[in-house]
């Protein structure tokens, strides 16, 4: 592309949004829509930047999730599978965390709105198992995030966008037989919540 339509590549290094943080500190939970969303933990701030129109937004951890282990995703405000992704980088977004609180067998949810510049109620539900992997940020399928739970008899977390609220859903009872392999869970071709596993002989 010739300019104006040209974007730098220095633009899509994380690194130059970074400012004053220290850059051993800051780690990548989510990229999505053209936002880079990046926590700093010695600080409790998470920053999201947005590389193609050079903005950047900081954001208090919630009191809740101070010096906790987190996951973070950021999504286009308007769930719209047919939105227009140019019009991404002007649209309000939303964070979202979950984090587990081992001691109340606690997973929590608190999501961030770019609109009101606040963060929401903290949301709750009971489960016995922290989530299988923090550094992999929540699968958007329809309008429900969801993260796979670390447990051998498959567990996931969903979190409803819509009605605000925070479930552990069970998966196919079949995987209970794959004590050894990689999981995920994927977004299917007809659009419904799948789960994939690699599977391979614990006995050499």
């Amino acid at each position: 592309m010739d300019r104006p339509d040209r974007i730098p590549p220095s633009r899509f290094d994380p690194h130059q949004h970074l400012g004053s943080h220290d850059r051993g500190a800051v780690e990548l939970l989510d990229c999505r829509h053209g936002r880079i969303l990046l926590t700093d933990k010695r600080r409790d701030e998470l920053i999201l930047c947005d590389p193609v129109i050079g903005e950047q937004c900081l954001m208090a951890v919630p009191p809740e999730f101070v010096r906790k282990c987190f996951n973070g995703t950021v999504l286009y405000a308007a769930i719209d599978h047919d939105h227009v992704h140019e019009s991404c980088h002007s649209s309000p977004f939303k964070v979202v965390l979950v984090s587990y609180l081992g001691g109340d067998n606690q997973h929590t949810v608190c999501v961030y709105s770019s609109e009101t510049g606040v963060w929401g109620d903290i949301i709750s539900t009971t489960a016995s198992y922290h989530l299988s992997d923090y550094g992999i940020p929540g699968l958007l399928v329809g309008n429900a995030l969801y993260w796979l739970l670390d447990i051998i008899g498959i567990g996931i977390l969903k979190f409803d966008l819509d009605e605000q609220s925070l479930a552990v859903i069970k998966g196919p009872l079949r995987t209970n037989d794959f004590s050894h392999g990689s999981r995920c869970i994927i977004q299917a071709e007809d659009g419904a919540l799948g789960f994939a596993i690699l599977s391979y002989p614990h006995h050499l």
